[in-house]
């Protein structure tokens, strides 16, 4: 062992992070494992050691996961010291001990509290543990103490919210005492809330730094017109929006989404509604023409259709585009062929419906495929979604595929990288796994 260098070493011993039982190997070995094996870990794990080399273990961990076991774990955890401790994942009340222990935290996720914990522990944390940057919280801990401490803390990243957020909470919290709320705050992430676009406005003016936001979103009867709620929000690079149903996006929500013109990525999710919707190929155009900085965008939702009158829009108004996905988007490669190439100089990825042969006509898969080369240069990886199970389509489809490839090949490009979604599963399924 001796002879071994030490970065194969390390190279080794990272590969057995998940074996224990490489620890008893020799002295050098579980010298060089302990680190590794201990850097994550649950309560469980180090409950089980015995008294005297618990600290010794604790000692190594980085991130610890904590899970809700009575007062005996919490009686042993408590006396424990953690110097290297910056992650931790708890759903119980072992906060208290831990807060004036770890104070170099940074990553806190919280499920739920312990039955009968108040928030108190969770406040007492975040007052301690100034260092933190990254917080996930879920389950009913929200009260407006809790998010006004979390305004002040000054190197807060990443907050993620797994529960609804009251209005009338954030009032509470009275953030505008605060000279500046989430001073470095980067992305925010909204779940289990059922918030129009609009209401966010309110939480807008409140992370104005925020280069992300991932929020789910419900139906709103009785949306402010003619406002513009995240045109606060100037900083604002990557936007994705969970809508409930697709009567939760109405054109005024594009209005506003055109209000951040410095967007770059875009994807919207939205559950399929019990009706069809019409083609929503005018409200894209509009959408593409006020987000010319596009770099991903992404509408997946089974009722909406869409046509080649999307892909074009934008093509012709988000030039930087580099991902781009609309599984409902079925169209005819024709309509493409009188533009001027290339619509798409950058983009890499596609993922569409399946292509519409011209009626009538005794298509040519191999001219379908020289047209939608030319407009893609770049393309590199594709997927198709069969949203109506039509198999003549869909072998229209995979004959213009068979005939593209054919033709990089004989040029000597890369095969391309396939996303096959014709024929494994439900459009609901496939379209959530890609999410």
């Amino acid at each position: 062992m001796e002879k071994i260098p030490p970065e194969l070493l390390i190279e080794i011993f990272n590969h057995l992070c998940g074996s224990a039982q490489s620890l008893r190997v020799n002295r050098q070995w579980f010298q060089h494992l302990m680190p590794i094996i201990w850097k994550a870990v649950d309560d469980r794990h180090l409950s089980n050691v015995t008294r005297g080399r618990r600290q010794m273990y604790a000692s190594a961990i980085k991130s610890l996961r904590l899970t809700y076991r009575g007062p005996r774990i919490h009686e042993k955890l408590g006396r424990l010291e953690f110097p290297r401790l910056n992650t931790l994942i708890s759903d119980q009340g072992l906060l208290d001990r831990l807060a004036n222990q770890c104070r170099q935290l940074s990553r806190i996720e919280l499920s739920r509290l312990a039955p009968g914990v108040t928030t108190e522990p969770i406040l007492h944390l975040l007052d301690k543990c100034s260092s933190l940057e990254r917080i996930s919280l879920h389950g009913d801990v929200l009260s407006d103490q809790v998010i006004r401490r979390l305004a002040q803390l000054r190197k807060l990243r990443k907050l993620k919210v797994g529960h609804y957020i009251e209005h009338d909470t954030i009032d509470a919290a009275n953030l505008e005492s605060i000279p500046q709320p989430f001073p470095s705050i980067e992305k925010l992430t909204i779940e289990g809330s059922e918030l129009s676009l609009l209401s966010l406005g309110k939480i807008a003016t409140l992370v104005r730094k925020t280069k992300k936001l991932d929020a789910s979103l419900g139906y709103d009867p009785n949306p402010a017109l003619n406002q513009h709620p995240l045109v606060p929000l100037t900083e604002l690079r990557e936007l994705k929006i969970r809508a409930q149903m697709t009567d939760s996006l109405s054109p005024h929500d594009f209005v506003t989404l055109t209000a951040l013109p410095q967007l770059e990525v875009l994807i919207i999710w939205a559950e399929p509604f019990h009706r069809s919707t019409p083609s929503w190929d005018d409200h894209i155009r509009y959408l593409a023409s006020g987000l010319p900085n596009l770099k991903v965008f992404s509408l997946i939702c089974g009722a909406i259709g869409t046509t080649a009158k999307s892909l074009i829009a934008l093509g012709e108004c988000c030039q930087s585009l580099e991902k781009c996905k609309i599984p409902a988007m079925e169209f005819n490669i024709l309509d493409l062929q009188l533009l001027q190439a290339p619509l798409f100089p950058k983009l890499k990825e596609l993922t569409t419906g399946t292509f519409v042969p011209e009626r009538g006509l005794n298509e040519v898969p191999e001219k379908h495929a020289m047209i939608f080369a030319s407009q893609f240069p770049e393309l590199s990886c594709i997927g198709y979604y069969d949203v109506k199970s039509d198999p003549d389509r869909c072998d229209f489809t995979a004959s213009v595929h068979e005939a593209w490839s054919n033709n990089r090949t004989a040029e000597g490009k890369p095969p391309l990288r396939e996303m096959n979604y014709l024929l494994d599963m439900s459009f609901d399924e496939r379209a959530y796994l890609q999410w």
